[in-house]
């Protein structure tokens, strides 16, 4: 017997997803701070962590609403991206929870430079005999900033007291234009030297003998033989920040520090009859002993007072030796006759000008210098 057959089929409404991957701390974007030297937000310390979330509602009731992002098959994350040149490794720069699927990235990206983040899941919908795919994607970029923290780092004294019995030579004086701990590099820096004069800061020229080179960069050249006292200035700043100046002042001066004179009578200390000249030698003491070639350093003057006149001090000559005659002592074997010295602190070699402050030149280049008692004679 012949029975008709025919099939029935159970039509099910689709399910109601809503896919998403939640970001639980950390940022896609962060900021390095080049100055700082510093991450924003920091990876290696709050982690940007990625976790997928699938929410199904079944209009049949076949299932219960919920959340079914552990029932997710076939996950795949895919990571993109430069730490210290390298590509991001698994295990390392980041890591995969085998339940719940979340990314954690734990490394900083490198500055400047950008990468993504891919995530591919299926759900298999058992009761349709359907499998329900889900991709997700988010870009990643670090930018480099620099943020203003100027400051000058200076390496040395800011007052330098230089001894004219020391060989200085020419020396630098340098300083550096600092951004936090950063260095500025000198091709992105403007430096500026200056020095005082009158009570007003001016431009260094070429009649500052004392300035050897520099001016326009970090570092100058001083000359020690032209110094006696100098203030200078230099401003700085970084070319792309010029509202934001950094100053630093430095005296210079030329120092002798305590020091004695001492004249002594070598030739005529006592005068009798046939006595035909006195000598009398000057010299100058200080903590390291007697100073050579004085004359290099002081100005020395011998005098000599008869003691029976009313004329006072008489100059016999300028250094460090000074010889009286037996004509010049005076007829008075009896008096009181004594030699005297003026000692005075020679200036470095300093420029000589005309009553208008012009510089007088030896040739086109060269200037005409000169050393002058620092104080006037008294007597």
């Amino acid at each position: 017997m012949y029975i008709p057959k025919t099939t029935g089929h159970i039509i099910y409404k689709p399910l109601l997803t809503s896919f998403d991957v939640l970001e639980n701390g950390g940022s896609a974007q962060q900021k390095y701070d080049a100055t700082e030297g510093e991450y924003s937000p920091d990876l290696s310390v709050t982690p940007y962590v990625l976790t997928p979330y699938l929410y199904i509602e079944d209009p049949n009731g076949n299932i219960d609403d919920g959340d079914y992002s552990s029932s997710l098959v076939n996950c795949i994350w895919t990571v993109e991206g430069h730490h210290n040149g390298e590509d991001l490794k698994s295990g390392t720069d980041y890591t995969i929870d085998s339940v719940t699927h979340a990314l954690s990235l734990l490394t900083n990206l490198d500055a400047g430079t950008t990468g993504k983040i891919s995530f591919t899941a299926q759900y298999v919908d058992s009761a349709r005999g359907e499998v329900l795919k889900f991709e997700w994607s988010v870009d990643l970029s670090c930018i480099s900033t620099t943020s203003w923290r100027m400051w000058m780092k200076v390496d040395m004294p800011k007052k330098m007291s230089l001894s004219p019995f020391k060989t200085y030579g020419s020396f630098d004086v340098s300083v550096q234009l600092m951004n936090g701990k950063n260095e500025v590099a000198d091709t992105d820096a403007t430096y500026k030297w200056q020095v005082l004069e009158n009570g007003a800061w001016r431009d260094i020229d070429d009649f500052d003998i004392w300035c050897g080179s520099g001016t326009g960069s970090k570092t100058i050249t001083v000359n020690q033989d032209y110094i006696n006292r100098t203030v200078i200035l230099v401003t700085a700043y970084a070319n792309d920040n010029s509202d934001e100046k950094c100053t630093q002042a430095f005296i210079i001066r030329r120092f002798y520090g305590q020091y004695s004179e001492d004249i002594y009578i070598t030739e005529g200390k006592y005068i009798n009859g046939d006595t035909a000249r006195a000598v009398a030698k000057v010299k100058v003491t200080n903590k390291n002993g007697n100073i050579s070639d004085p004359c290099n350093y002081f100005d020395i003057e011998i005098l000599f007072n008869k003691g029976y006149t009313d004329t006072g001090w008489q100059h016999v000559a300028y250094g460090t030796e000074g010889i009286v005659t037996r004509a010049d002592m005076g007829p008075d074997d009896t008096s009181n006759k004594t030699y005297g010295a003026v000692v005075r602190e020679l200036t470095a070699n300093i420029p000589i000008c005309t009553d208008d402050d012009t510089a007088l030149m030896i040739d086109e280049d060269t200037v005409l210098v000169g050393q002058f008692p620092t104080i006037d004679r008294e007597v």
